[in-house]
């Protein structure tokens, strides 16, 4: 390497030294993140990334970002999201891209190409290395009006650079690669979704590897903006030329050999490059944007990947490209030859006119042009060293002021104002867009109507107004600022932008652009402040250091330079500090709490000076004190009168039944002293309580039996005490004492119940089988008399029930009860002994009850049935009449019958039921 190659590493790494002194110097054209987040908008979702694709539809004051599996539509200005589509490839496509080999992050739907026609979007998408295309309805993203298959419109790789453009006529024209491999690169032209043509296949002398930057239409050609292999460079080794190609839109391809290829493609190389004896080119196109207005292409060049970095921003004008592509071509013979210049004749249908198809064949070998197209200026419009431009916007504020903005690998954007006669460009302002160079920018445009740049990162859109007039504080500052946007407002005093879009405002000033001033004084300038953080902040120097909340501001918005005054106010804020509680002086004392005998005083201090504050320590000590009064005189005695307290709670109730409880209370509210009198009154209360009747409480004691007479000697009578005590409450005083005797009668030392109806009778014999199954029977009994002279006496203390008619059971007490007369139902026959059939109790309670009459008849009286039976005197029964022997003075059998001194031969025992009134 000689001397002259390297030269412009010299210069190169001299420029950086002097880039790095320049730095150390304050710079009021650079704005940081911070300063800048006040014009910033900004628009993001969390999981959402790889935002790239922009397109600006404005007459609906709309954006549309293509991003990752989603499209998004935003408000133009607020940056607010509108609407969001998922377009996400099917699983299947997924699973198929990682199976050939591709990493699972680029298996998505990267967006590619982001187009519109003004009532359509067309949208192309890489769908895990399977290209889709679609048309949308542009109010309605969701609404698919057509899917196309995306080969020779989208890559297939997410990483491929490409560019895509809809013509006027409505044509197709598309640069990048189109295979699985990105080996196959073109450019295509597609009407209605069909590719109709397309550059040679796998011919480098068309195609090189390109990366596609950018393309644009005038009336009669297609242009495509590309860096690629330079075939013609004949060193060791490779380089990268950046070009610019053209086509016909009219171009209908070859007949034959030329068929579905262009006919009209040639390209040429553009040169942006630093003039001397031995140039320095920087040959890599990274980005550009044609102004149709002014007929000028705006480009940002970089060297290559693997030199110094470098950038530049040249312009060409149409003539110059026109120029080149109406040269000589540049033609290698054979692979072995140099490239030489060589003129074409008929060449009419490079220039899209008509032509003679045999003349075809012969162009068809002539690519390159052989000069390439020179920049409007010598030298690069800007130079940046040891920086690398990605982007480029313009932005044209008038015929001859035009506003660029490139931006960095670094994610800062640089703000350029290229004046004509100056054959240069000036920085303006340098913007910090990205947080601590973390994410490059993905894409960038610019819109006249919001006056802002749209840029997406990695994970987000932003939106920054291109003016920031408000910086400058003094009038010299706005002026010598030489931004564009800017001027002094003597209305308002201050430094603005351009009042209502008039810049002849006559009180809005500006002076002739040229580059900003840098060398007059420069007032300083506040920077925003920063975030609040943890601090600690002495308060006095007797204090300990304790924690506060702080912020802080840089004299950097501008900085002040050049004896420009520096900032006015404090450059740190602090709040929230901590504060150790302390005490404030006593107060005084109070008045003692009684003018006699013993009192007390008190006074007061507050923990106030200062008051504990953001986690301070409180005071310590009493804050209260007290003090007797020694100074009282004693007071008199008064006596005090006893009062009552609350009576207390009601005690338990005495008893379950008619109980009582009972509460008290005392004479201590207060005490009765000094002669006082005692509470008036009762200090005990009674109340009734468990009204309830109370059941009585028995207990029964029965002696043994005792022989009281001796009938004869084997029959003798015995006698025997029941004593019952019972009382409703276990209380001695209400207990009553009931004696009943109770005798027997024994015969040969078997006794019997002493009843009525047993005097001198044995025990009665088992009842008979019924005397039929059913439509009435009769069951009989006997017993023997065991002395001479039986009486049919004594009905009281019978309590069996005996059944005597009809084949009833004791245990259906309800049915004997049908039988029964109502007029006897209702009568209390106290004459007769009644028993209870179906439960256990004492005479006298409710319920059916046996009437037992015993009759002295004949046998046959047995064989009438209970229904036969009615009484005839029983309604005359008197208390006296305890005995009787005579049936017919009694009871008859039935209406027609009665019966009279029948002898005594049996007796048989007739049961009624009877109901108590």
């Amino acid at each position: 390497m000689n001397f002259r190659e390297l030269l412009p590493i010299y210069i190169s790494f001299s420029s950086w030294i002097c880039l790095a002194v320049a730095l150390t110097k304050p710079d009021f054209r650079y704005i940081s993140r911070k300063d800048l987040q006040q014009s910033i908008k900004s628009f993001s979702l969390e999981g959402m990334d790889q935002y790239s694709q922009i397109m600006f539809d404005v007459a609906r004051d709309q954006i549309i970002i293509g991003a990752r599996d989603t499209l998004y539509k935003m408000h133009l200005s607020k940056v607010e999201l509108l609407e969001a589509v998922k377009w996400e490839a099917t699983r299947e496509k997924q699973l198929s891209c990682i199976y050939k080999g591709q990493d699972e992050g680029t298996c998505h739907n990267f967006i590619k190409i982001l187009l519109t026609n003004g009532h359509e979007i067309f949208a192309c998408g890489t769908n895990a290395f399977s290209p889709i295309c679609s048309w949308r309805n542009i109010e309605d993203l969701s609404n698919v009006t057509q899917l196309l298959d995306g080969v020779a419109k989208c890559p297939y790789n997410p990483a491929a650079s490409v560019t895509g453009i809809l013509s006027q006529s409505s044509e197709y024209f598309f640069g990048g690669t189109t295979d699985f491999s990105s080996s196959d690169s073109l450019i295509s032209k597609n009407i209605n979704g069909v590719p109709l043509l397309r550059t040679k296949q796998y011919n480098s002398f068309w195609l090189n590897d390109p990366e596609f930057v950018g393309s644009f239409e005038t009336t009669q050609f297609v242009y495509f903006l590309f860096r690629e292999t330079a075939v013609e460079y004949l060193n060791c080794g490779k380089i990268v030329y950046s070009r610019i190609a053209r086509v016909c839109k009219n171009d209908q391809g070859g007949h034959t050999m030329l068929r579905d290829n262009w006919t009209t493609f040639i390209k040429a190389r553009l040169n942006c490059s630093v003039s001397g004896d031995y140039p320095f080119y920087y040959n890599e196109i990274q980005s550009a944007q044609y102004i149709p207005g002014e007929n000028v292409v705006y480009a940002a060049f970089t060297t290559p990947a693997n030199s110094i970095a470098g950038s530049a921003v040249c312009a060409f004008n149409m003539t110059a490209i026109d120029e080149a592509f109406n040269g000589p071509f540049k033609h290698q013979h054979d692979m072995d030859s140099a490239w030489t210049s060589h003129d074409v004749p008929h060449r009419e249908h490079l220039e899209c006119k008509p032509f003679r198809h045999s003349s075809l064949l012969e162009t068809s070998r002539f690519q390159l042009m052989d000069n390439a197209v020179q920049a409007t200026t010598l030298d690069p419009l800007h130079i940046a060293n040891l920086e690398r431009f990605t982007h480029i916007a313009i932005d044209v504020v008038h015929p001859h002021i035009h506003v660029i903005y490139v931006a960095t690998e670094e994610g800062s954007i640089k703000k350029l104002t290229a004046i004509p006669h100056m054959k240069m460009a000036c920085v303006v302002e340098i913007w910090q867009v990205t947080s601590n160079h973390r994410h490059s920018i993905n894409n960038m445009q610019f819109l006249k109507k919001t006056n802002s740049i749209y840029a997406t990162i990695e994970d987000s859109l932003i939106s920054i107004q291109a003016d920031h007039c408000r910086r400058h504080s003094s009038k010299e500052s706005c002026l010598n600022a030489m931004d564009p946007y800017c001027g002094w407002n003597e209305l308002v005093d201050g430094c603005t932008s351009v009042p209502e879009g008039d810049s002849h405002h006559k009180y809005w000033k500006q002076l002739s652009l040229s580059c900003p001033v840098l060398d007059t004084p420069i007032n300083g300038g506040w920077s925003s402040w920063s975030e609040w953080k943890p601090c600690y902040h002495r308060i006095s120097s007797e204090s300990d250091n304790d924690q506060c909340v702080c912020q802080t501001r840089h004299c950097n918005n501008p900085a002040p330079a050049n004896d420009g005054q520096p900032c006015g106010g404090s450059s740190v804020a602090v709040v929230n500090c901590t504060v150790h509680g302390g005490w404030s002086d006593w107060s005084a004392w109070s008045a003692c709490s009684a003018t006699c005998g013993t009192a007390v005083k008190t006074r007061f201090r507050t923990c106030t000076n200062p008051a504990p504050a953001f986690g301070g320590r409180v005071c310590v000590g009493q804050d209260r004190t007290e003090a007797f009064c020694t100074e009282n005189p004693p007071c008199p005695t008064q006596p005090t009168h006893g009062g009552w307290s609350g009576w207390s709670h009601w005690s338990a109730c005495s008893t379950n039944c008619t109980g009582y409880k009972t509460r008290d209370r005392k004479c201590d509210n207060p005490t009765p002293k000094n002669g006082g009198e005692y509470c008036k009154g009762n200090d005990l209360e009674y109340a009734p309580c468990n009204e309830a009747a109370c059941k009585d409480h028995k207990q029964l004691h029965v002696t043994e039996w005792i022989t009281d007479a001796n009938i004869s000697i084997r029959h003798y009578h015995q006698k025997r005490f029941k004593i019952t005590c019972k009382a409703p409450v276990k209380h001695p005083q209400q207990i009553k004492v009931i004696v009943k005797d109770e005798s027997q009668v024994c015969y040969h030392n078997k006794c019997e119940p002493e009843e009525g109806d047993h005097n001198g009778w044995s025990s009665w014999s088992s009842w008979s089988e019924c005397s039929a199954i059913c439509d009435g029977g009769t069951q009989t009994r006997t017993r023997q008399c065991y002395k001479g002279n039986c009486l049919v006496a004594g009905l009281n203390g019978h309590h069996a029930m005996r059944l005597a008619a009809g084949g009833l059971k004791p245990d259906t007490g309800n049915v004997w009860t049908k039988n029964v007369k109502e007029p006897i139902r209702k009568r209390k026959l106290a004459t007769i002994s009644l028993v209870k059939i179906s439960w256990d109790g004492e005479i006298g309670q409710n319920g059916p009850y046996v009437m037992k009459m015993i009759y002295n008849t004949e046998e046959e009286l047995a064989t009438q049935t209970i229904q036969d039976l009615t009484c005839a005197k029983a309604m005359s029964f008197k208390k006296e009449c305890v005995s009787w022997h005579s049936v017919a003075e009694t009871c008859c059998a039935n209406p027609t019958h009665r019966h009279s001194n029948v002898p005594v031969t049996h007796l048989i025992e007739i049961i009624y039921i009877f109901g108590t009134s």
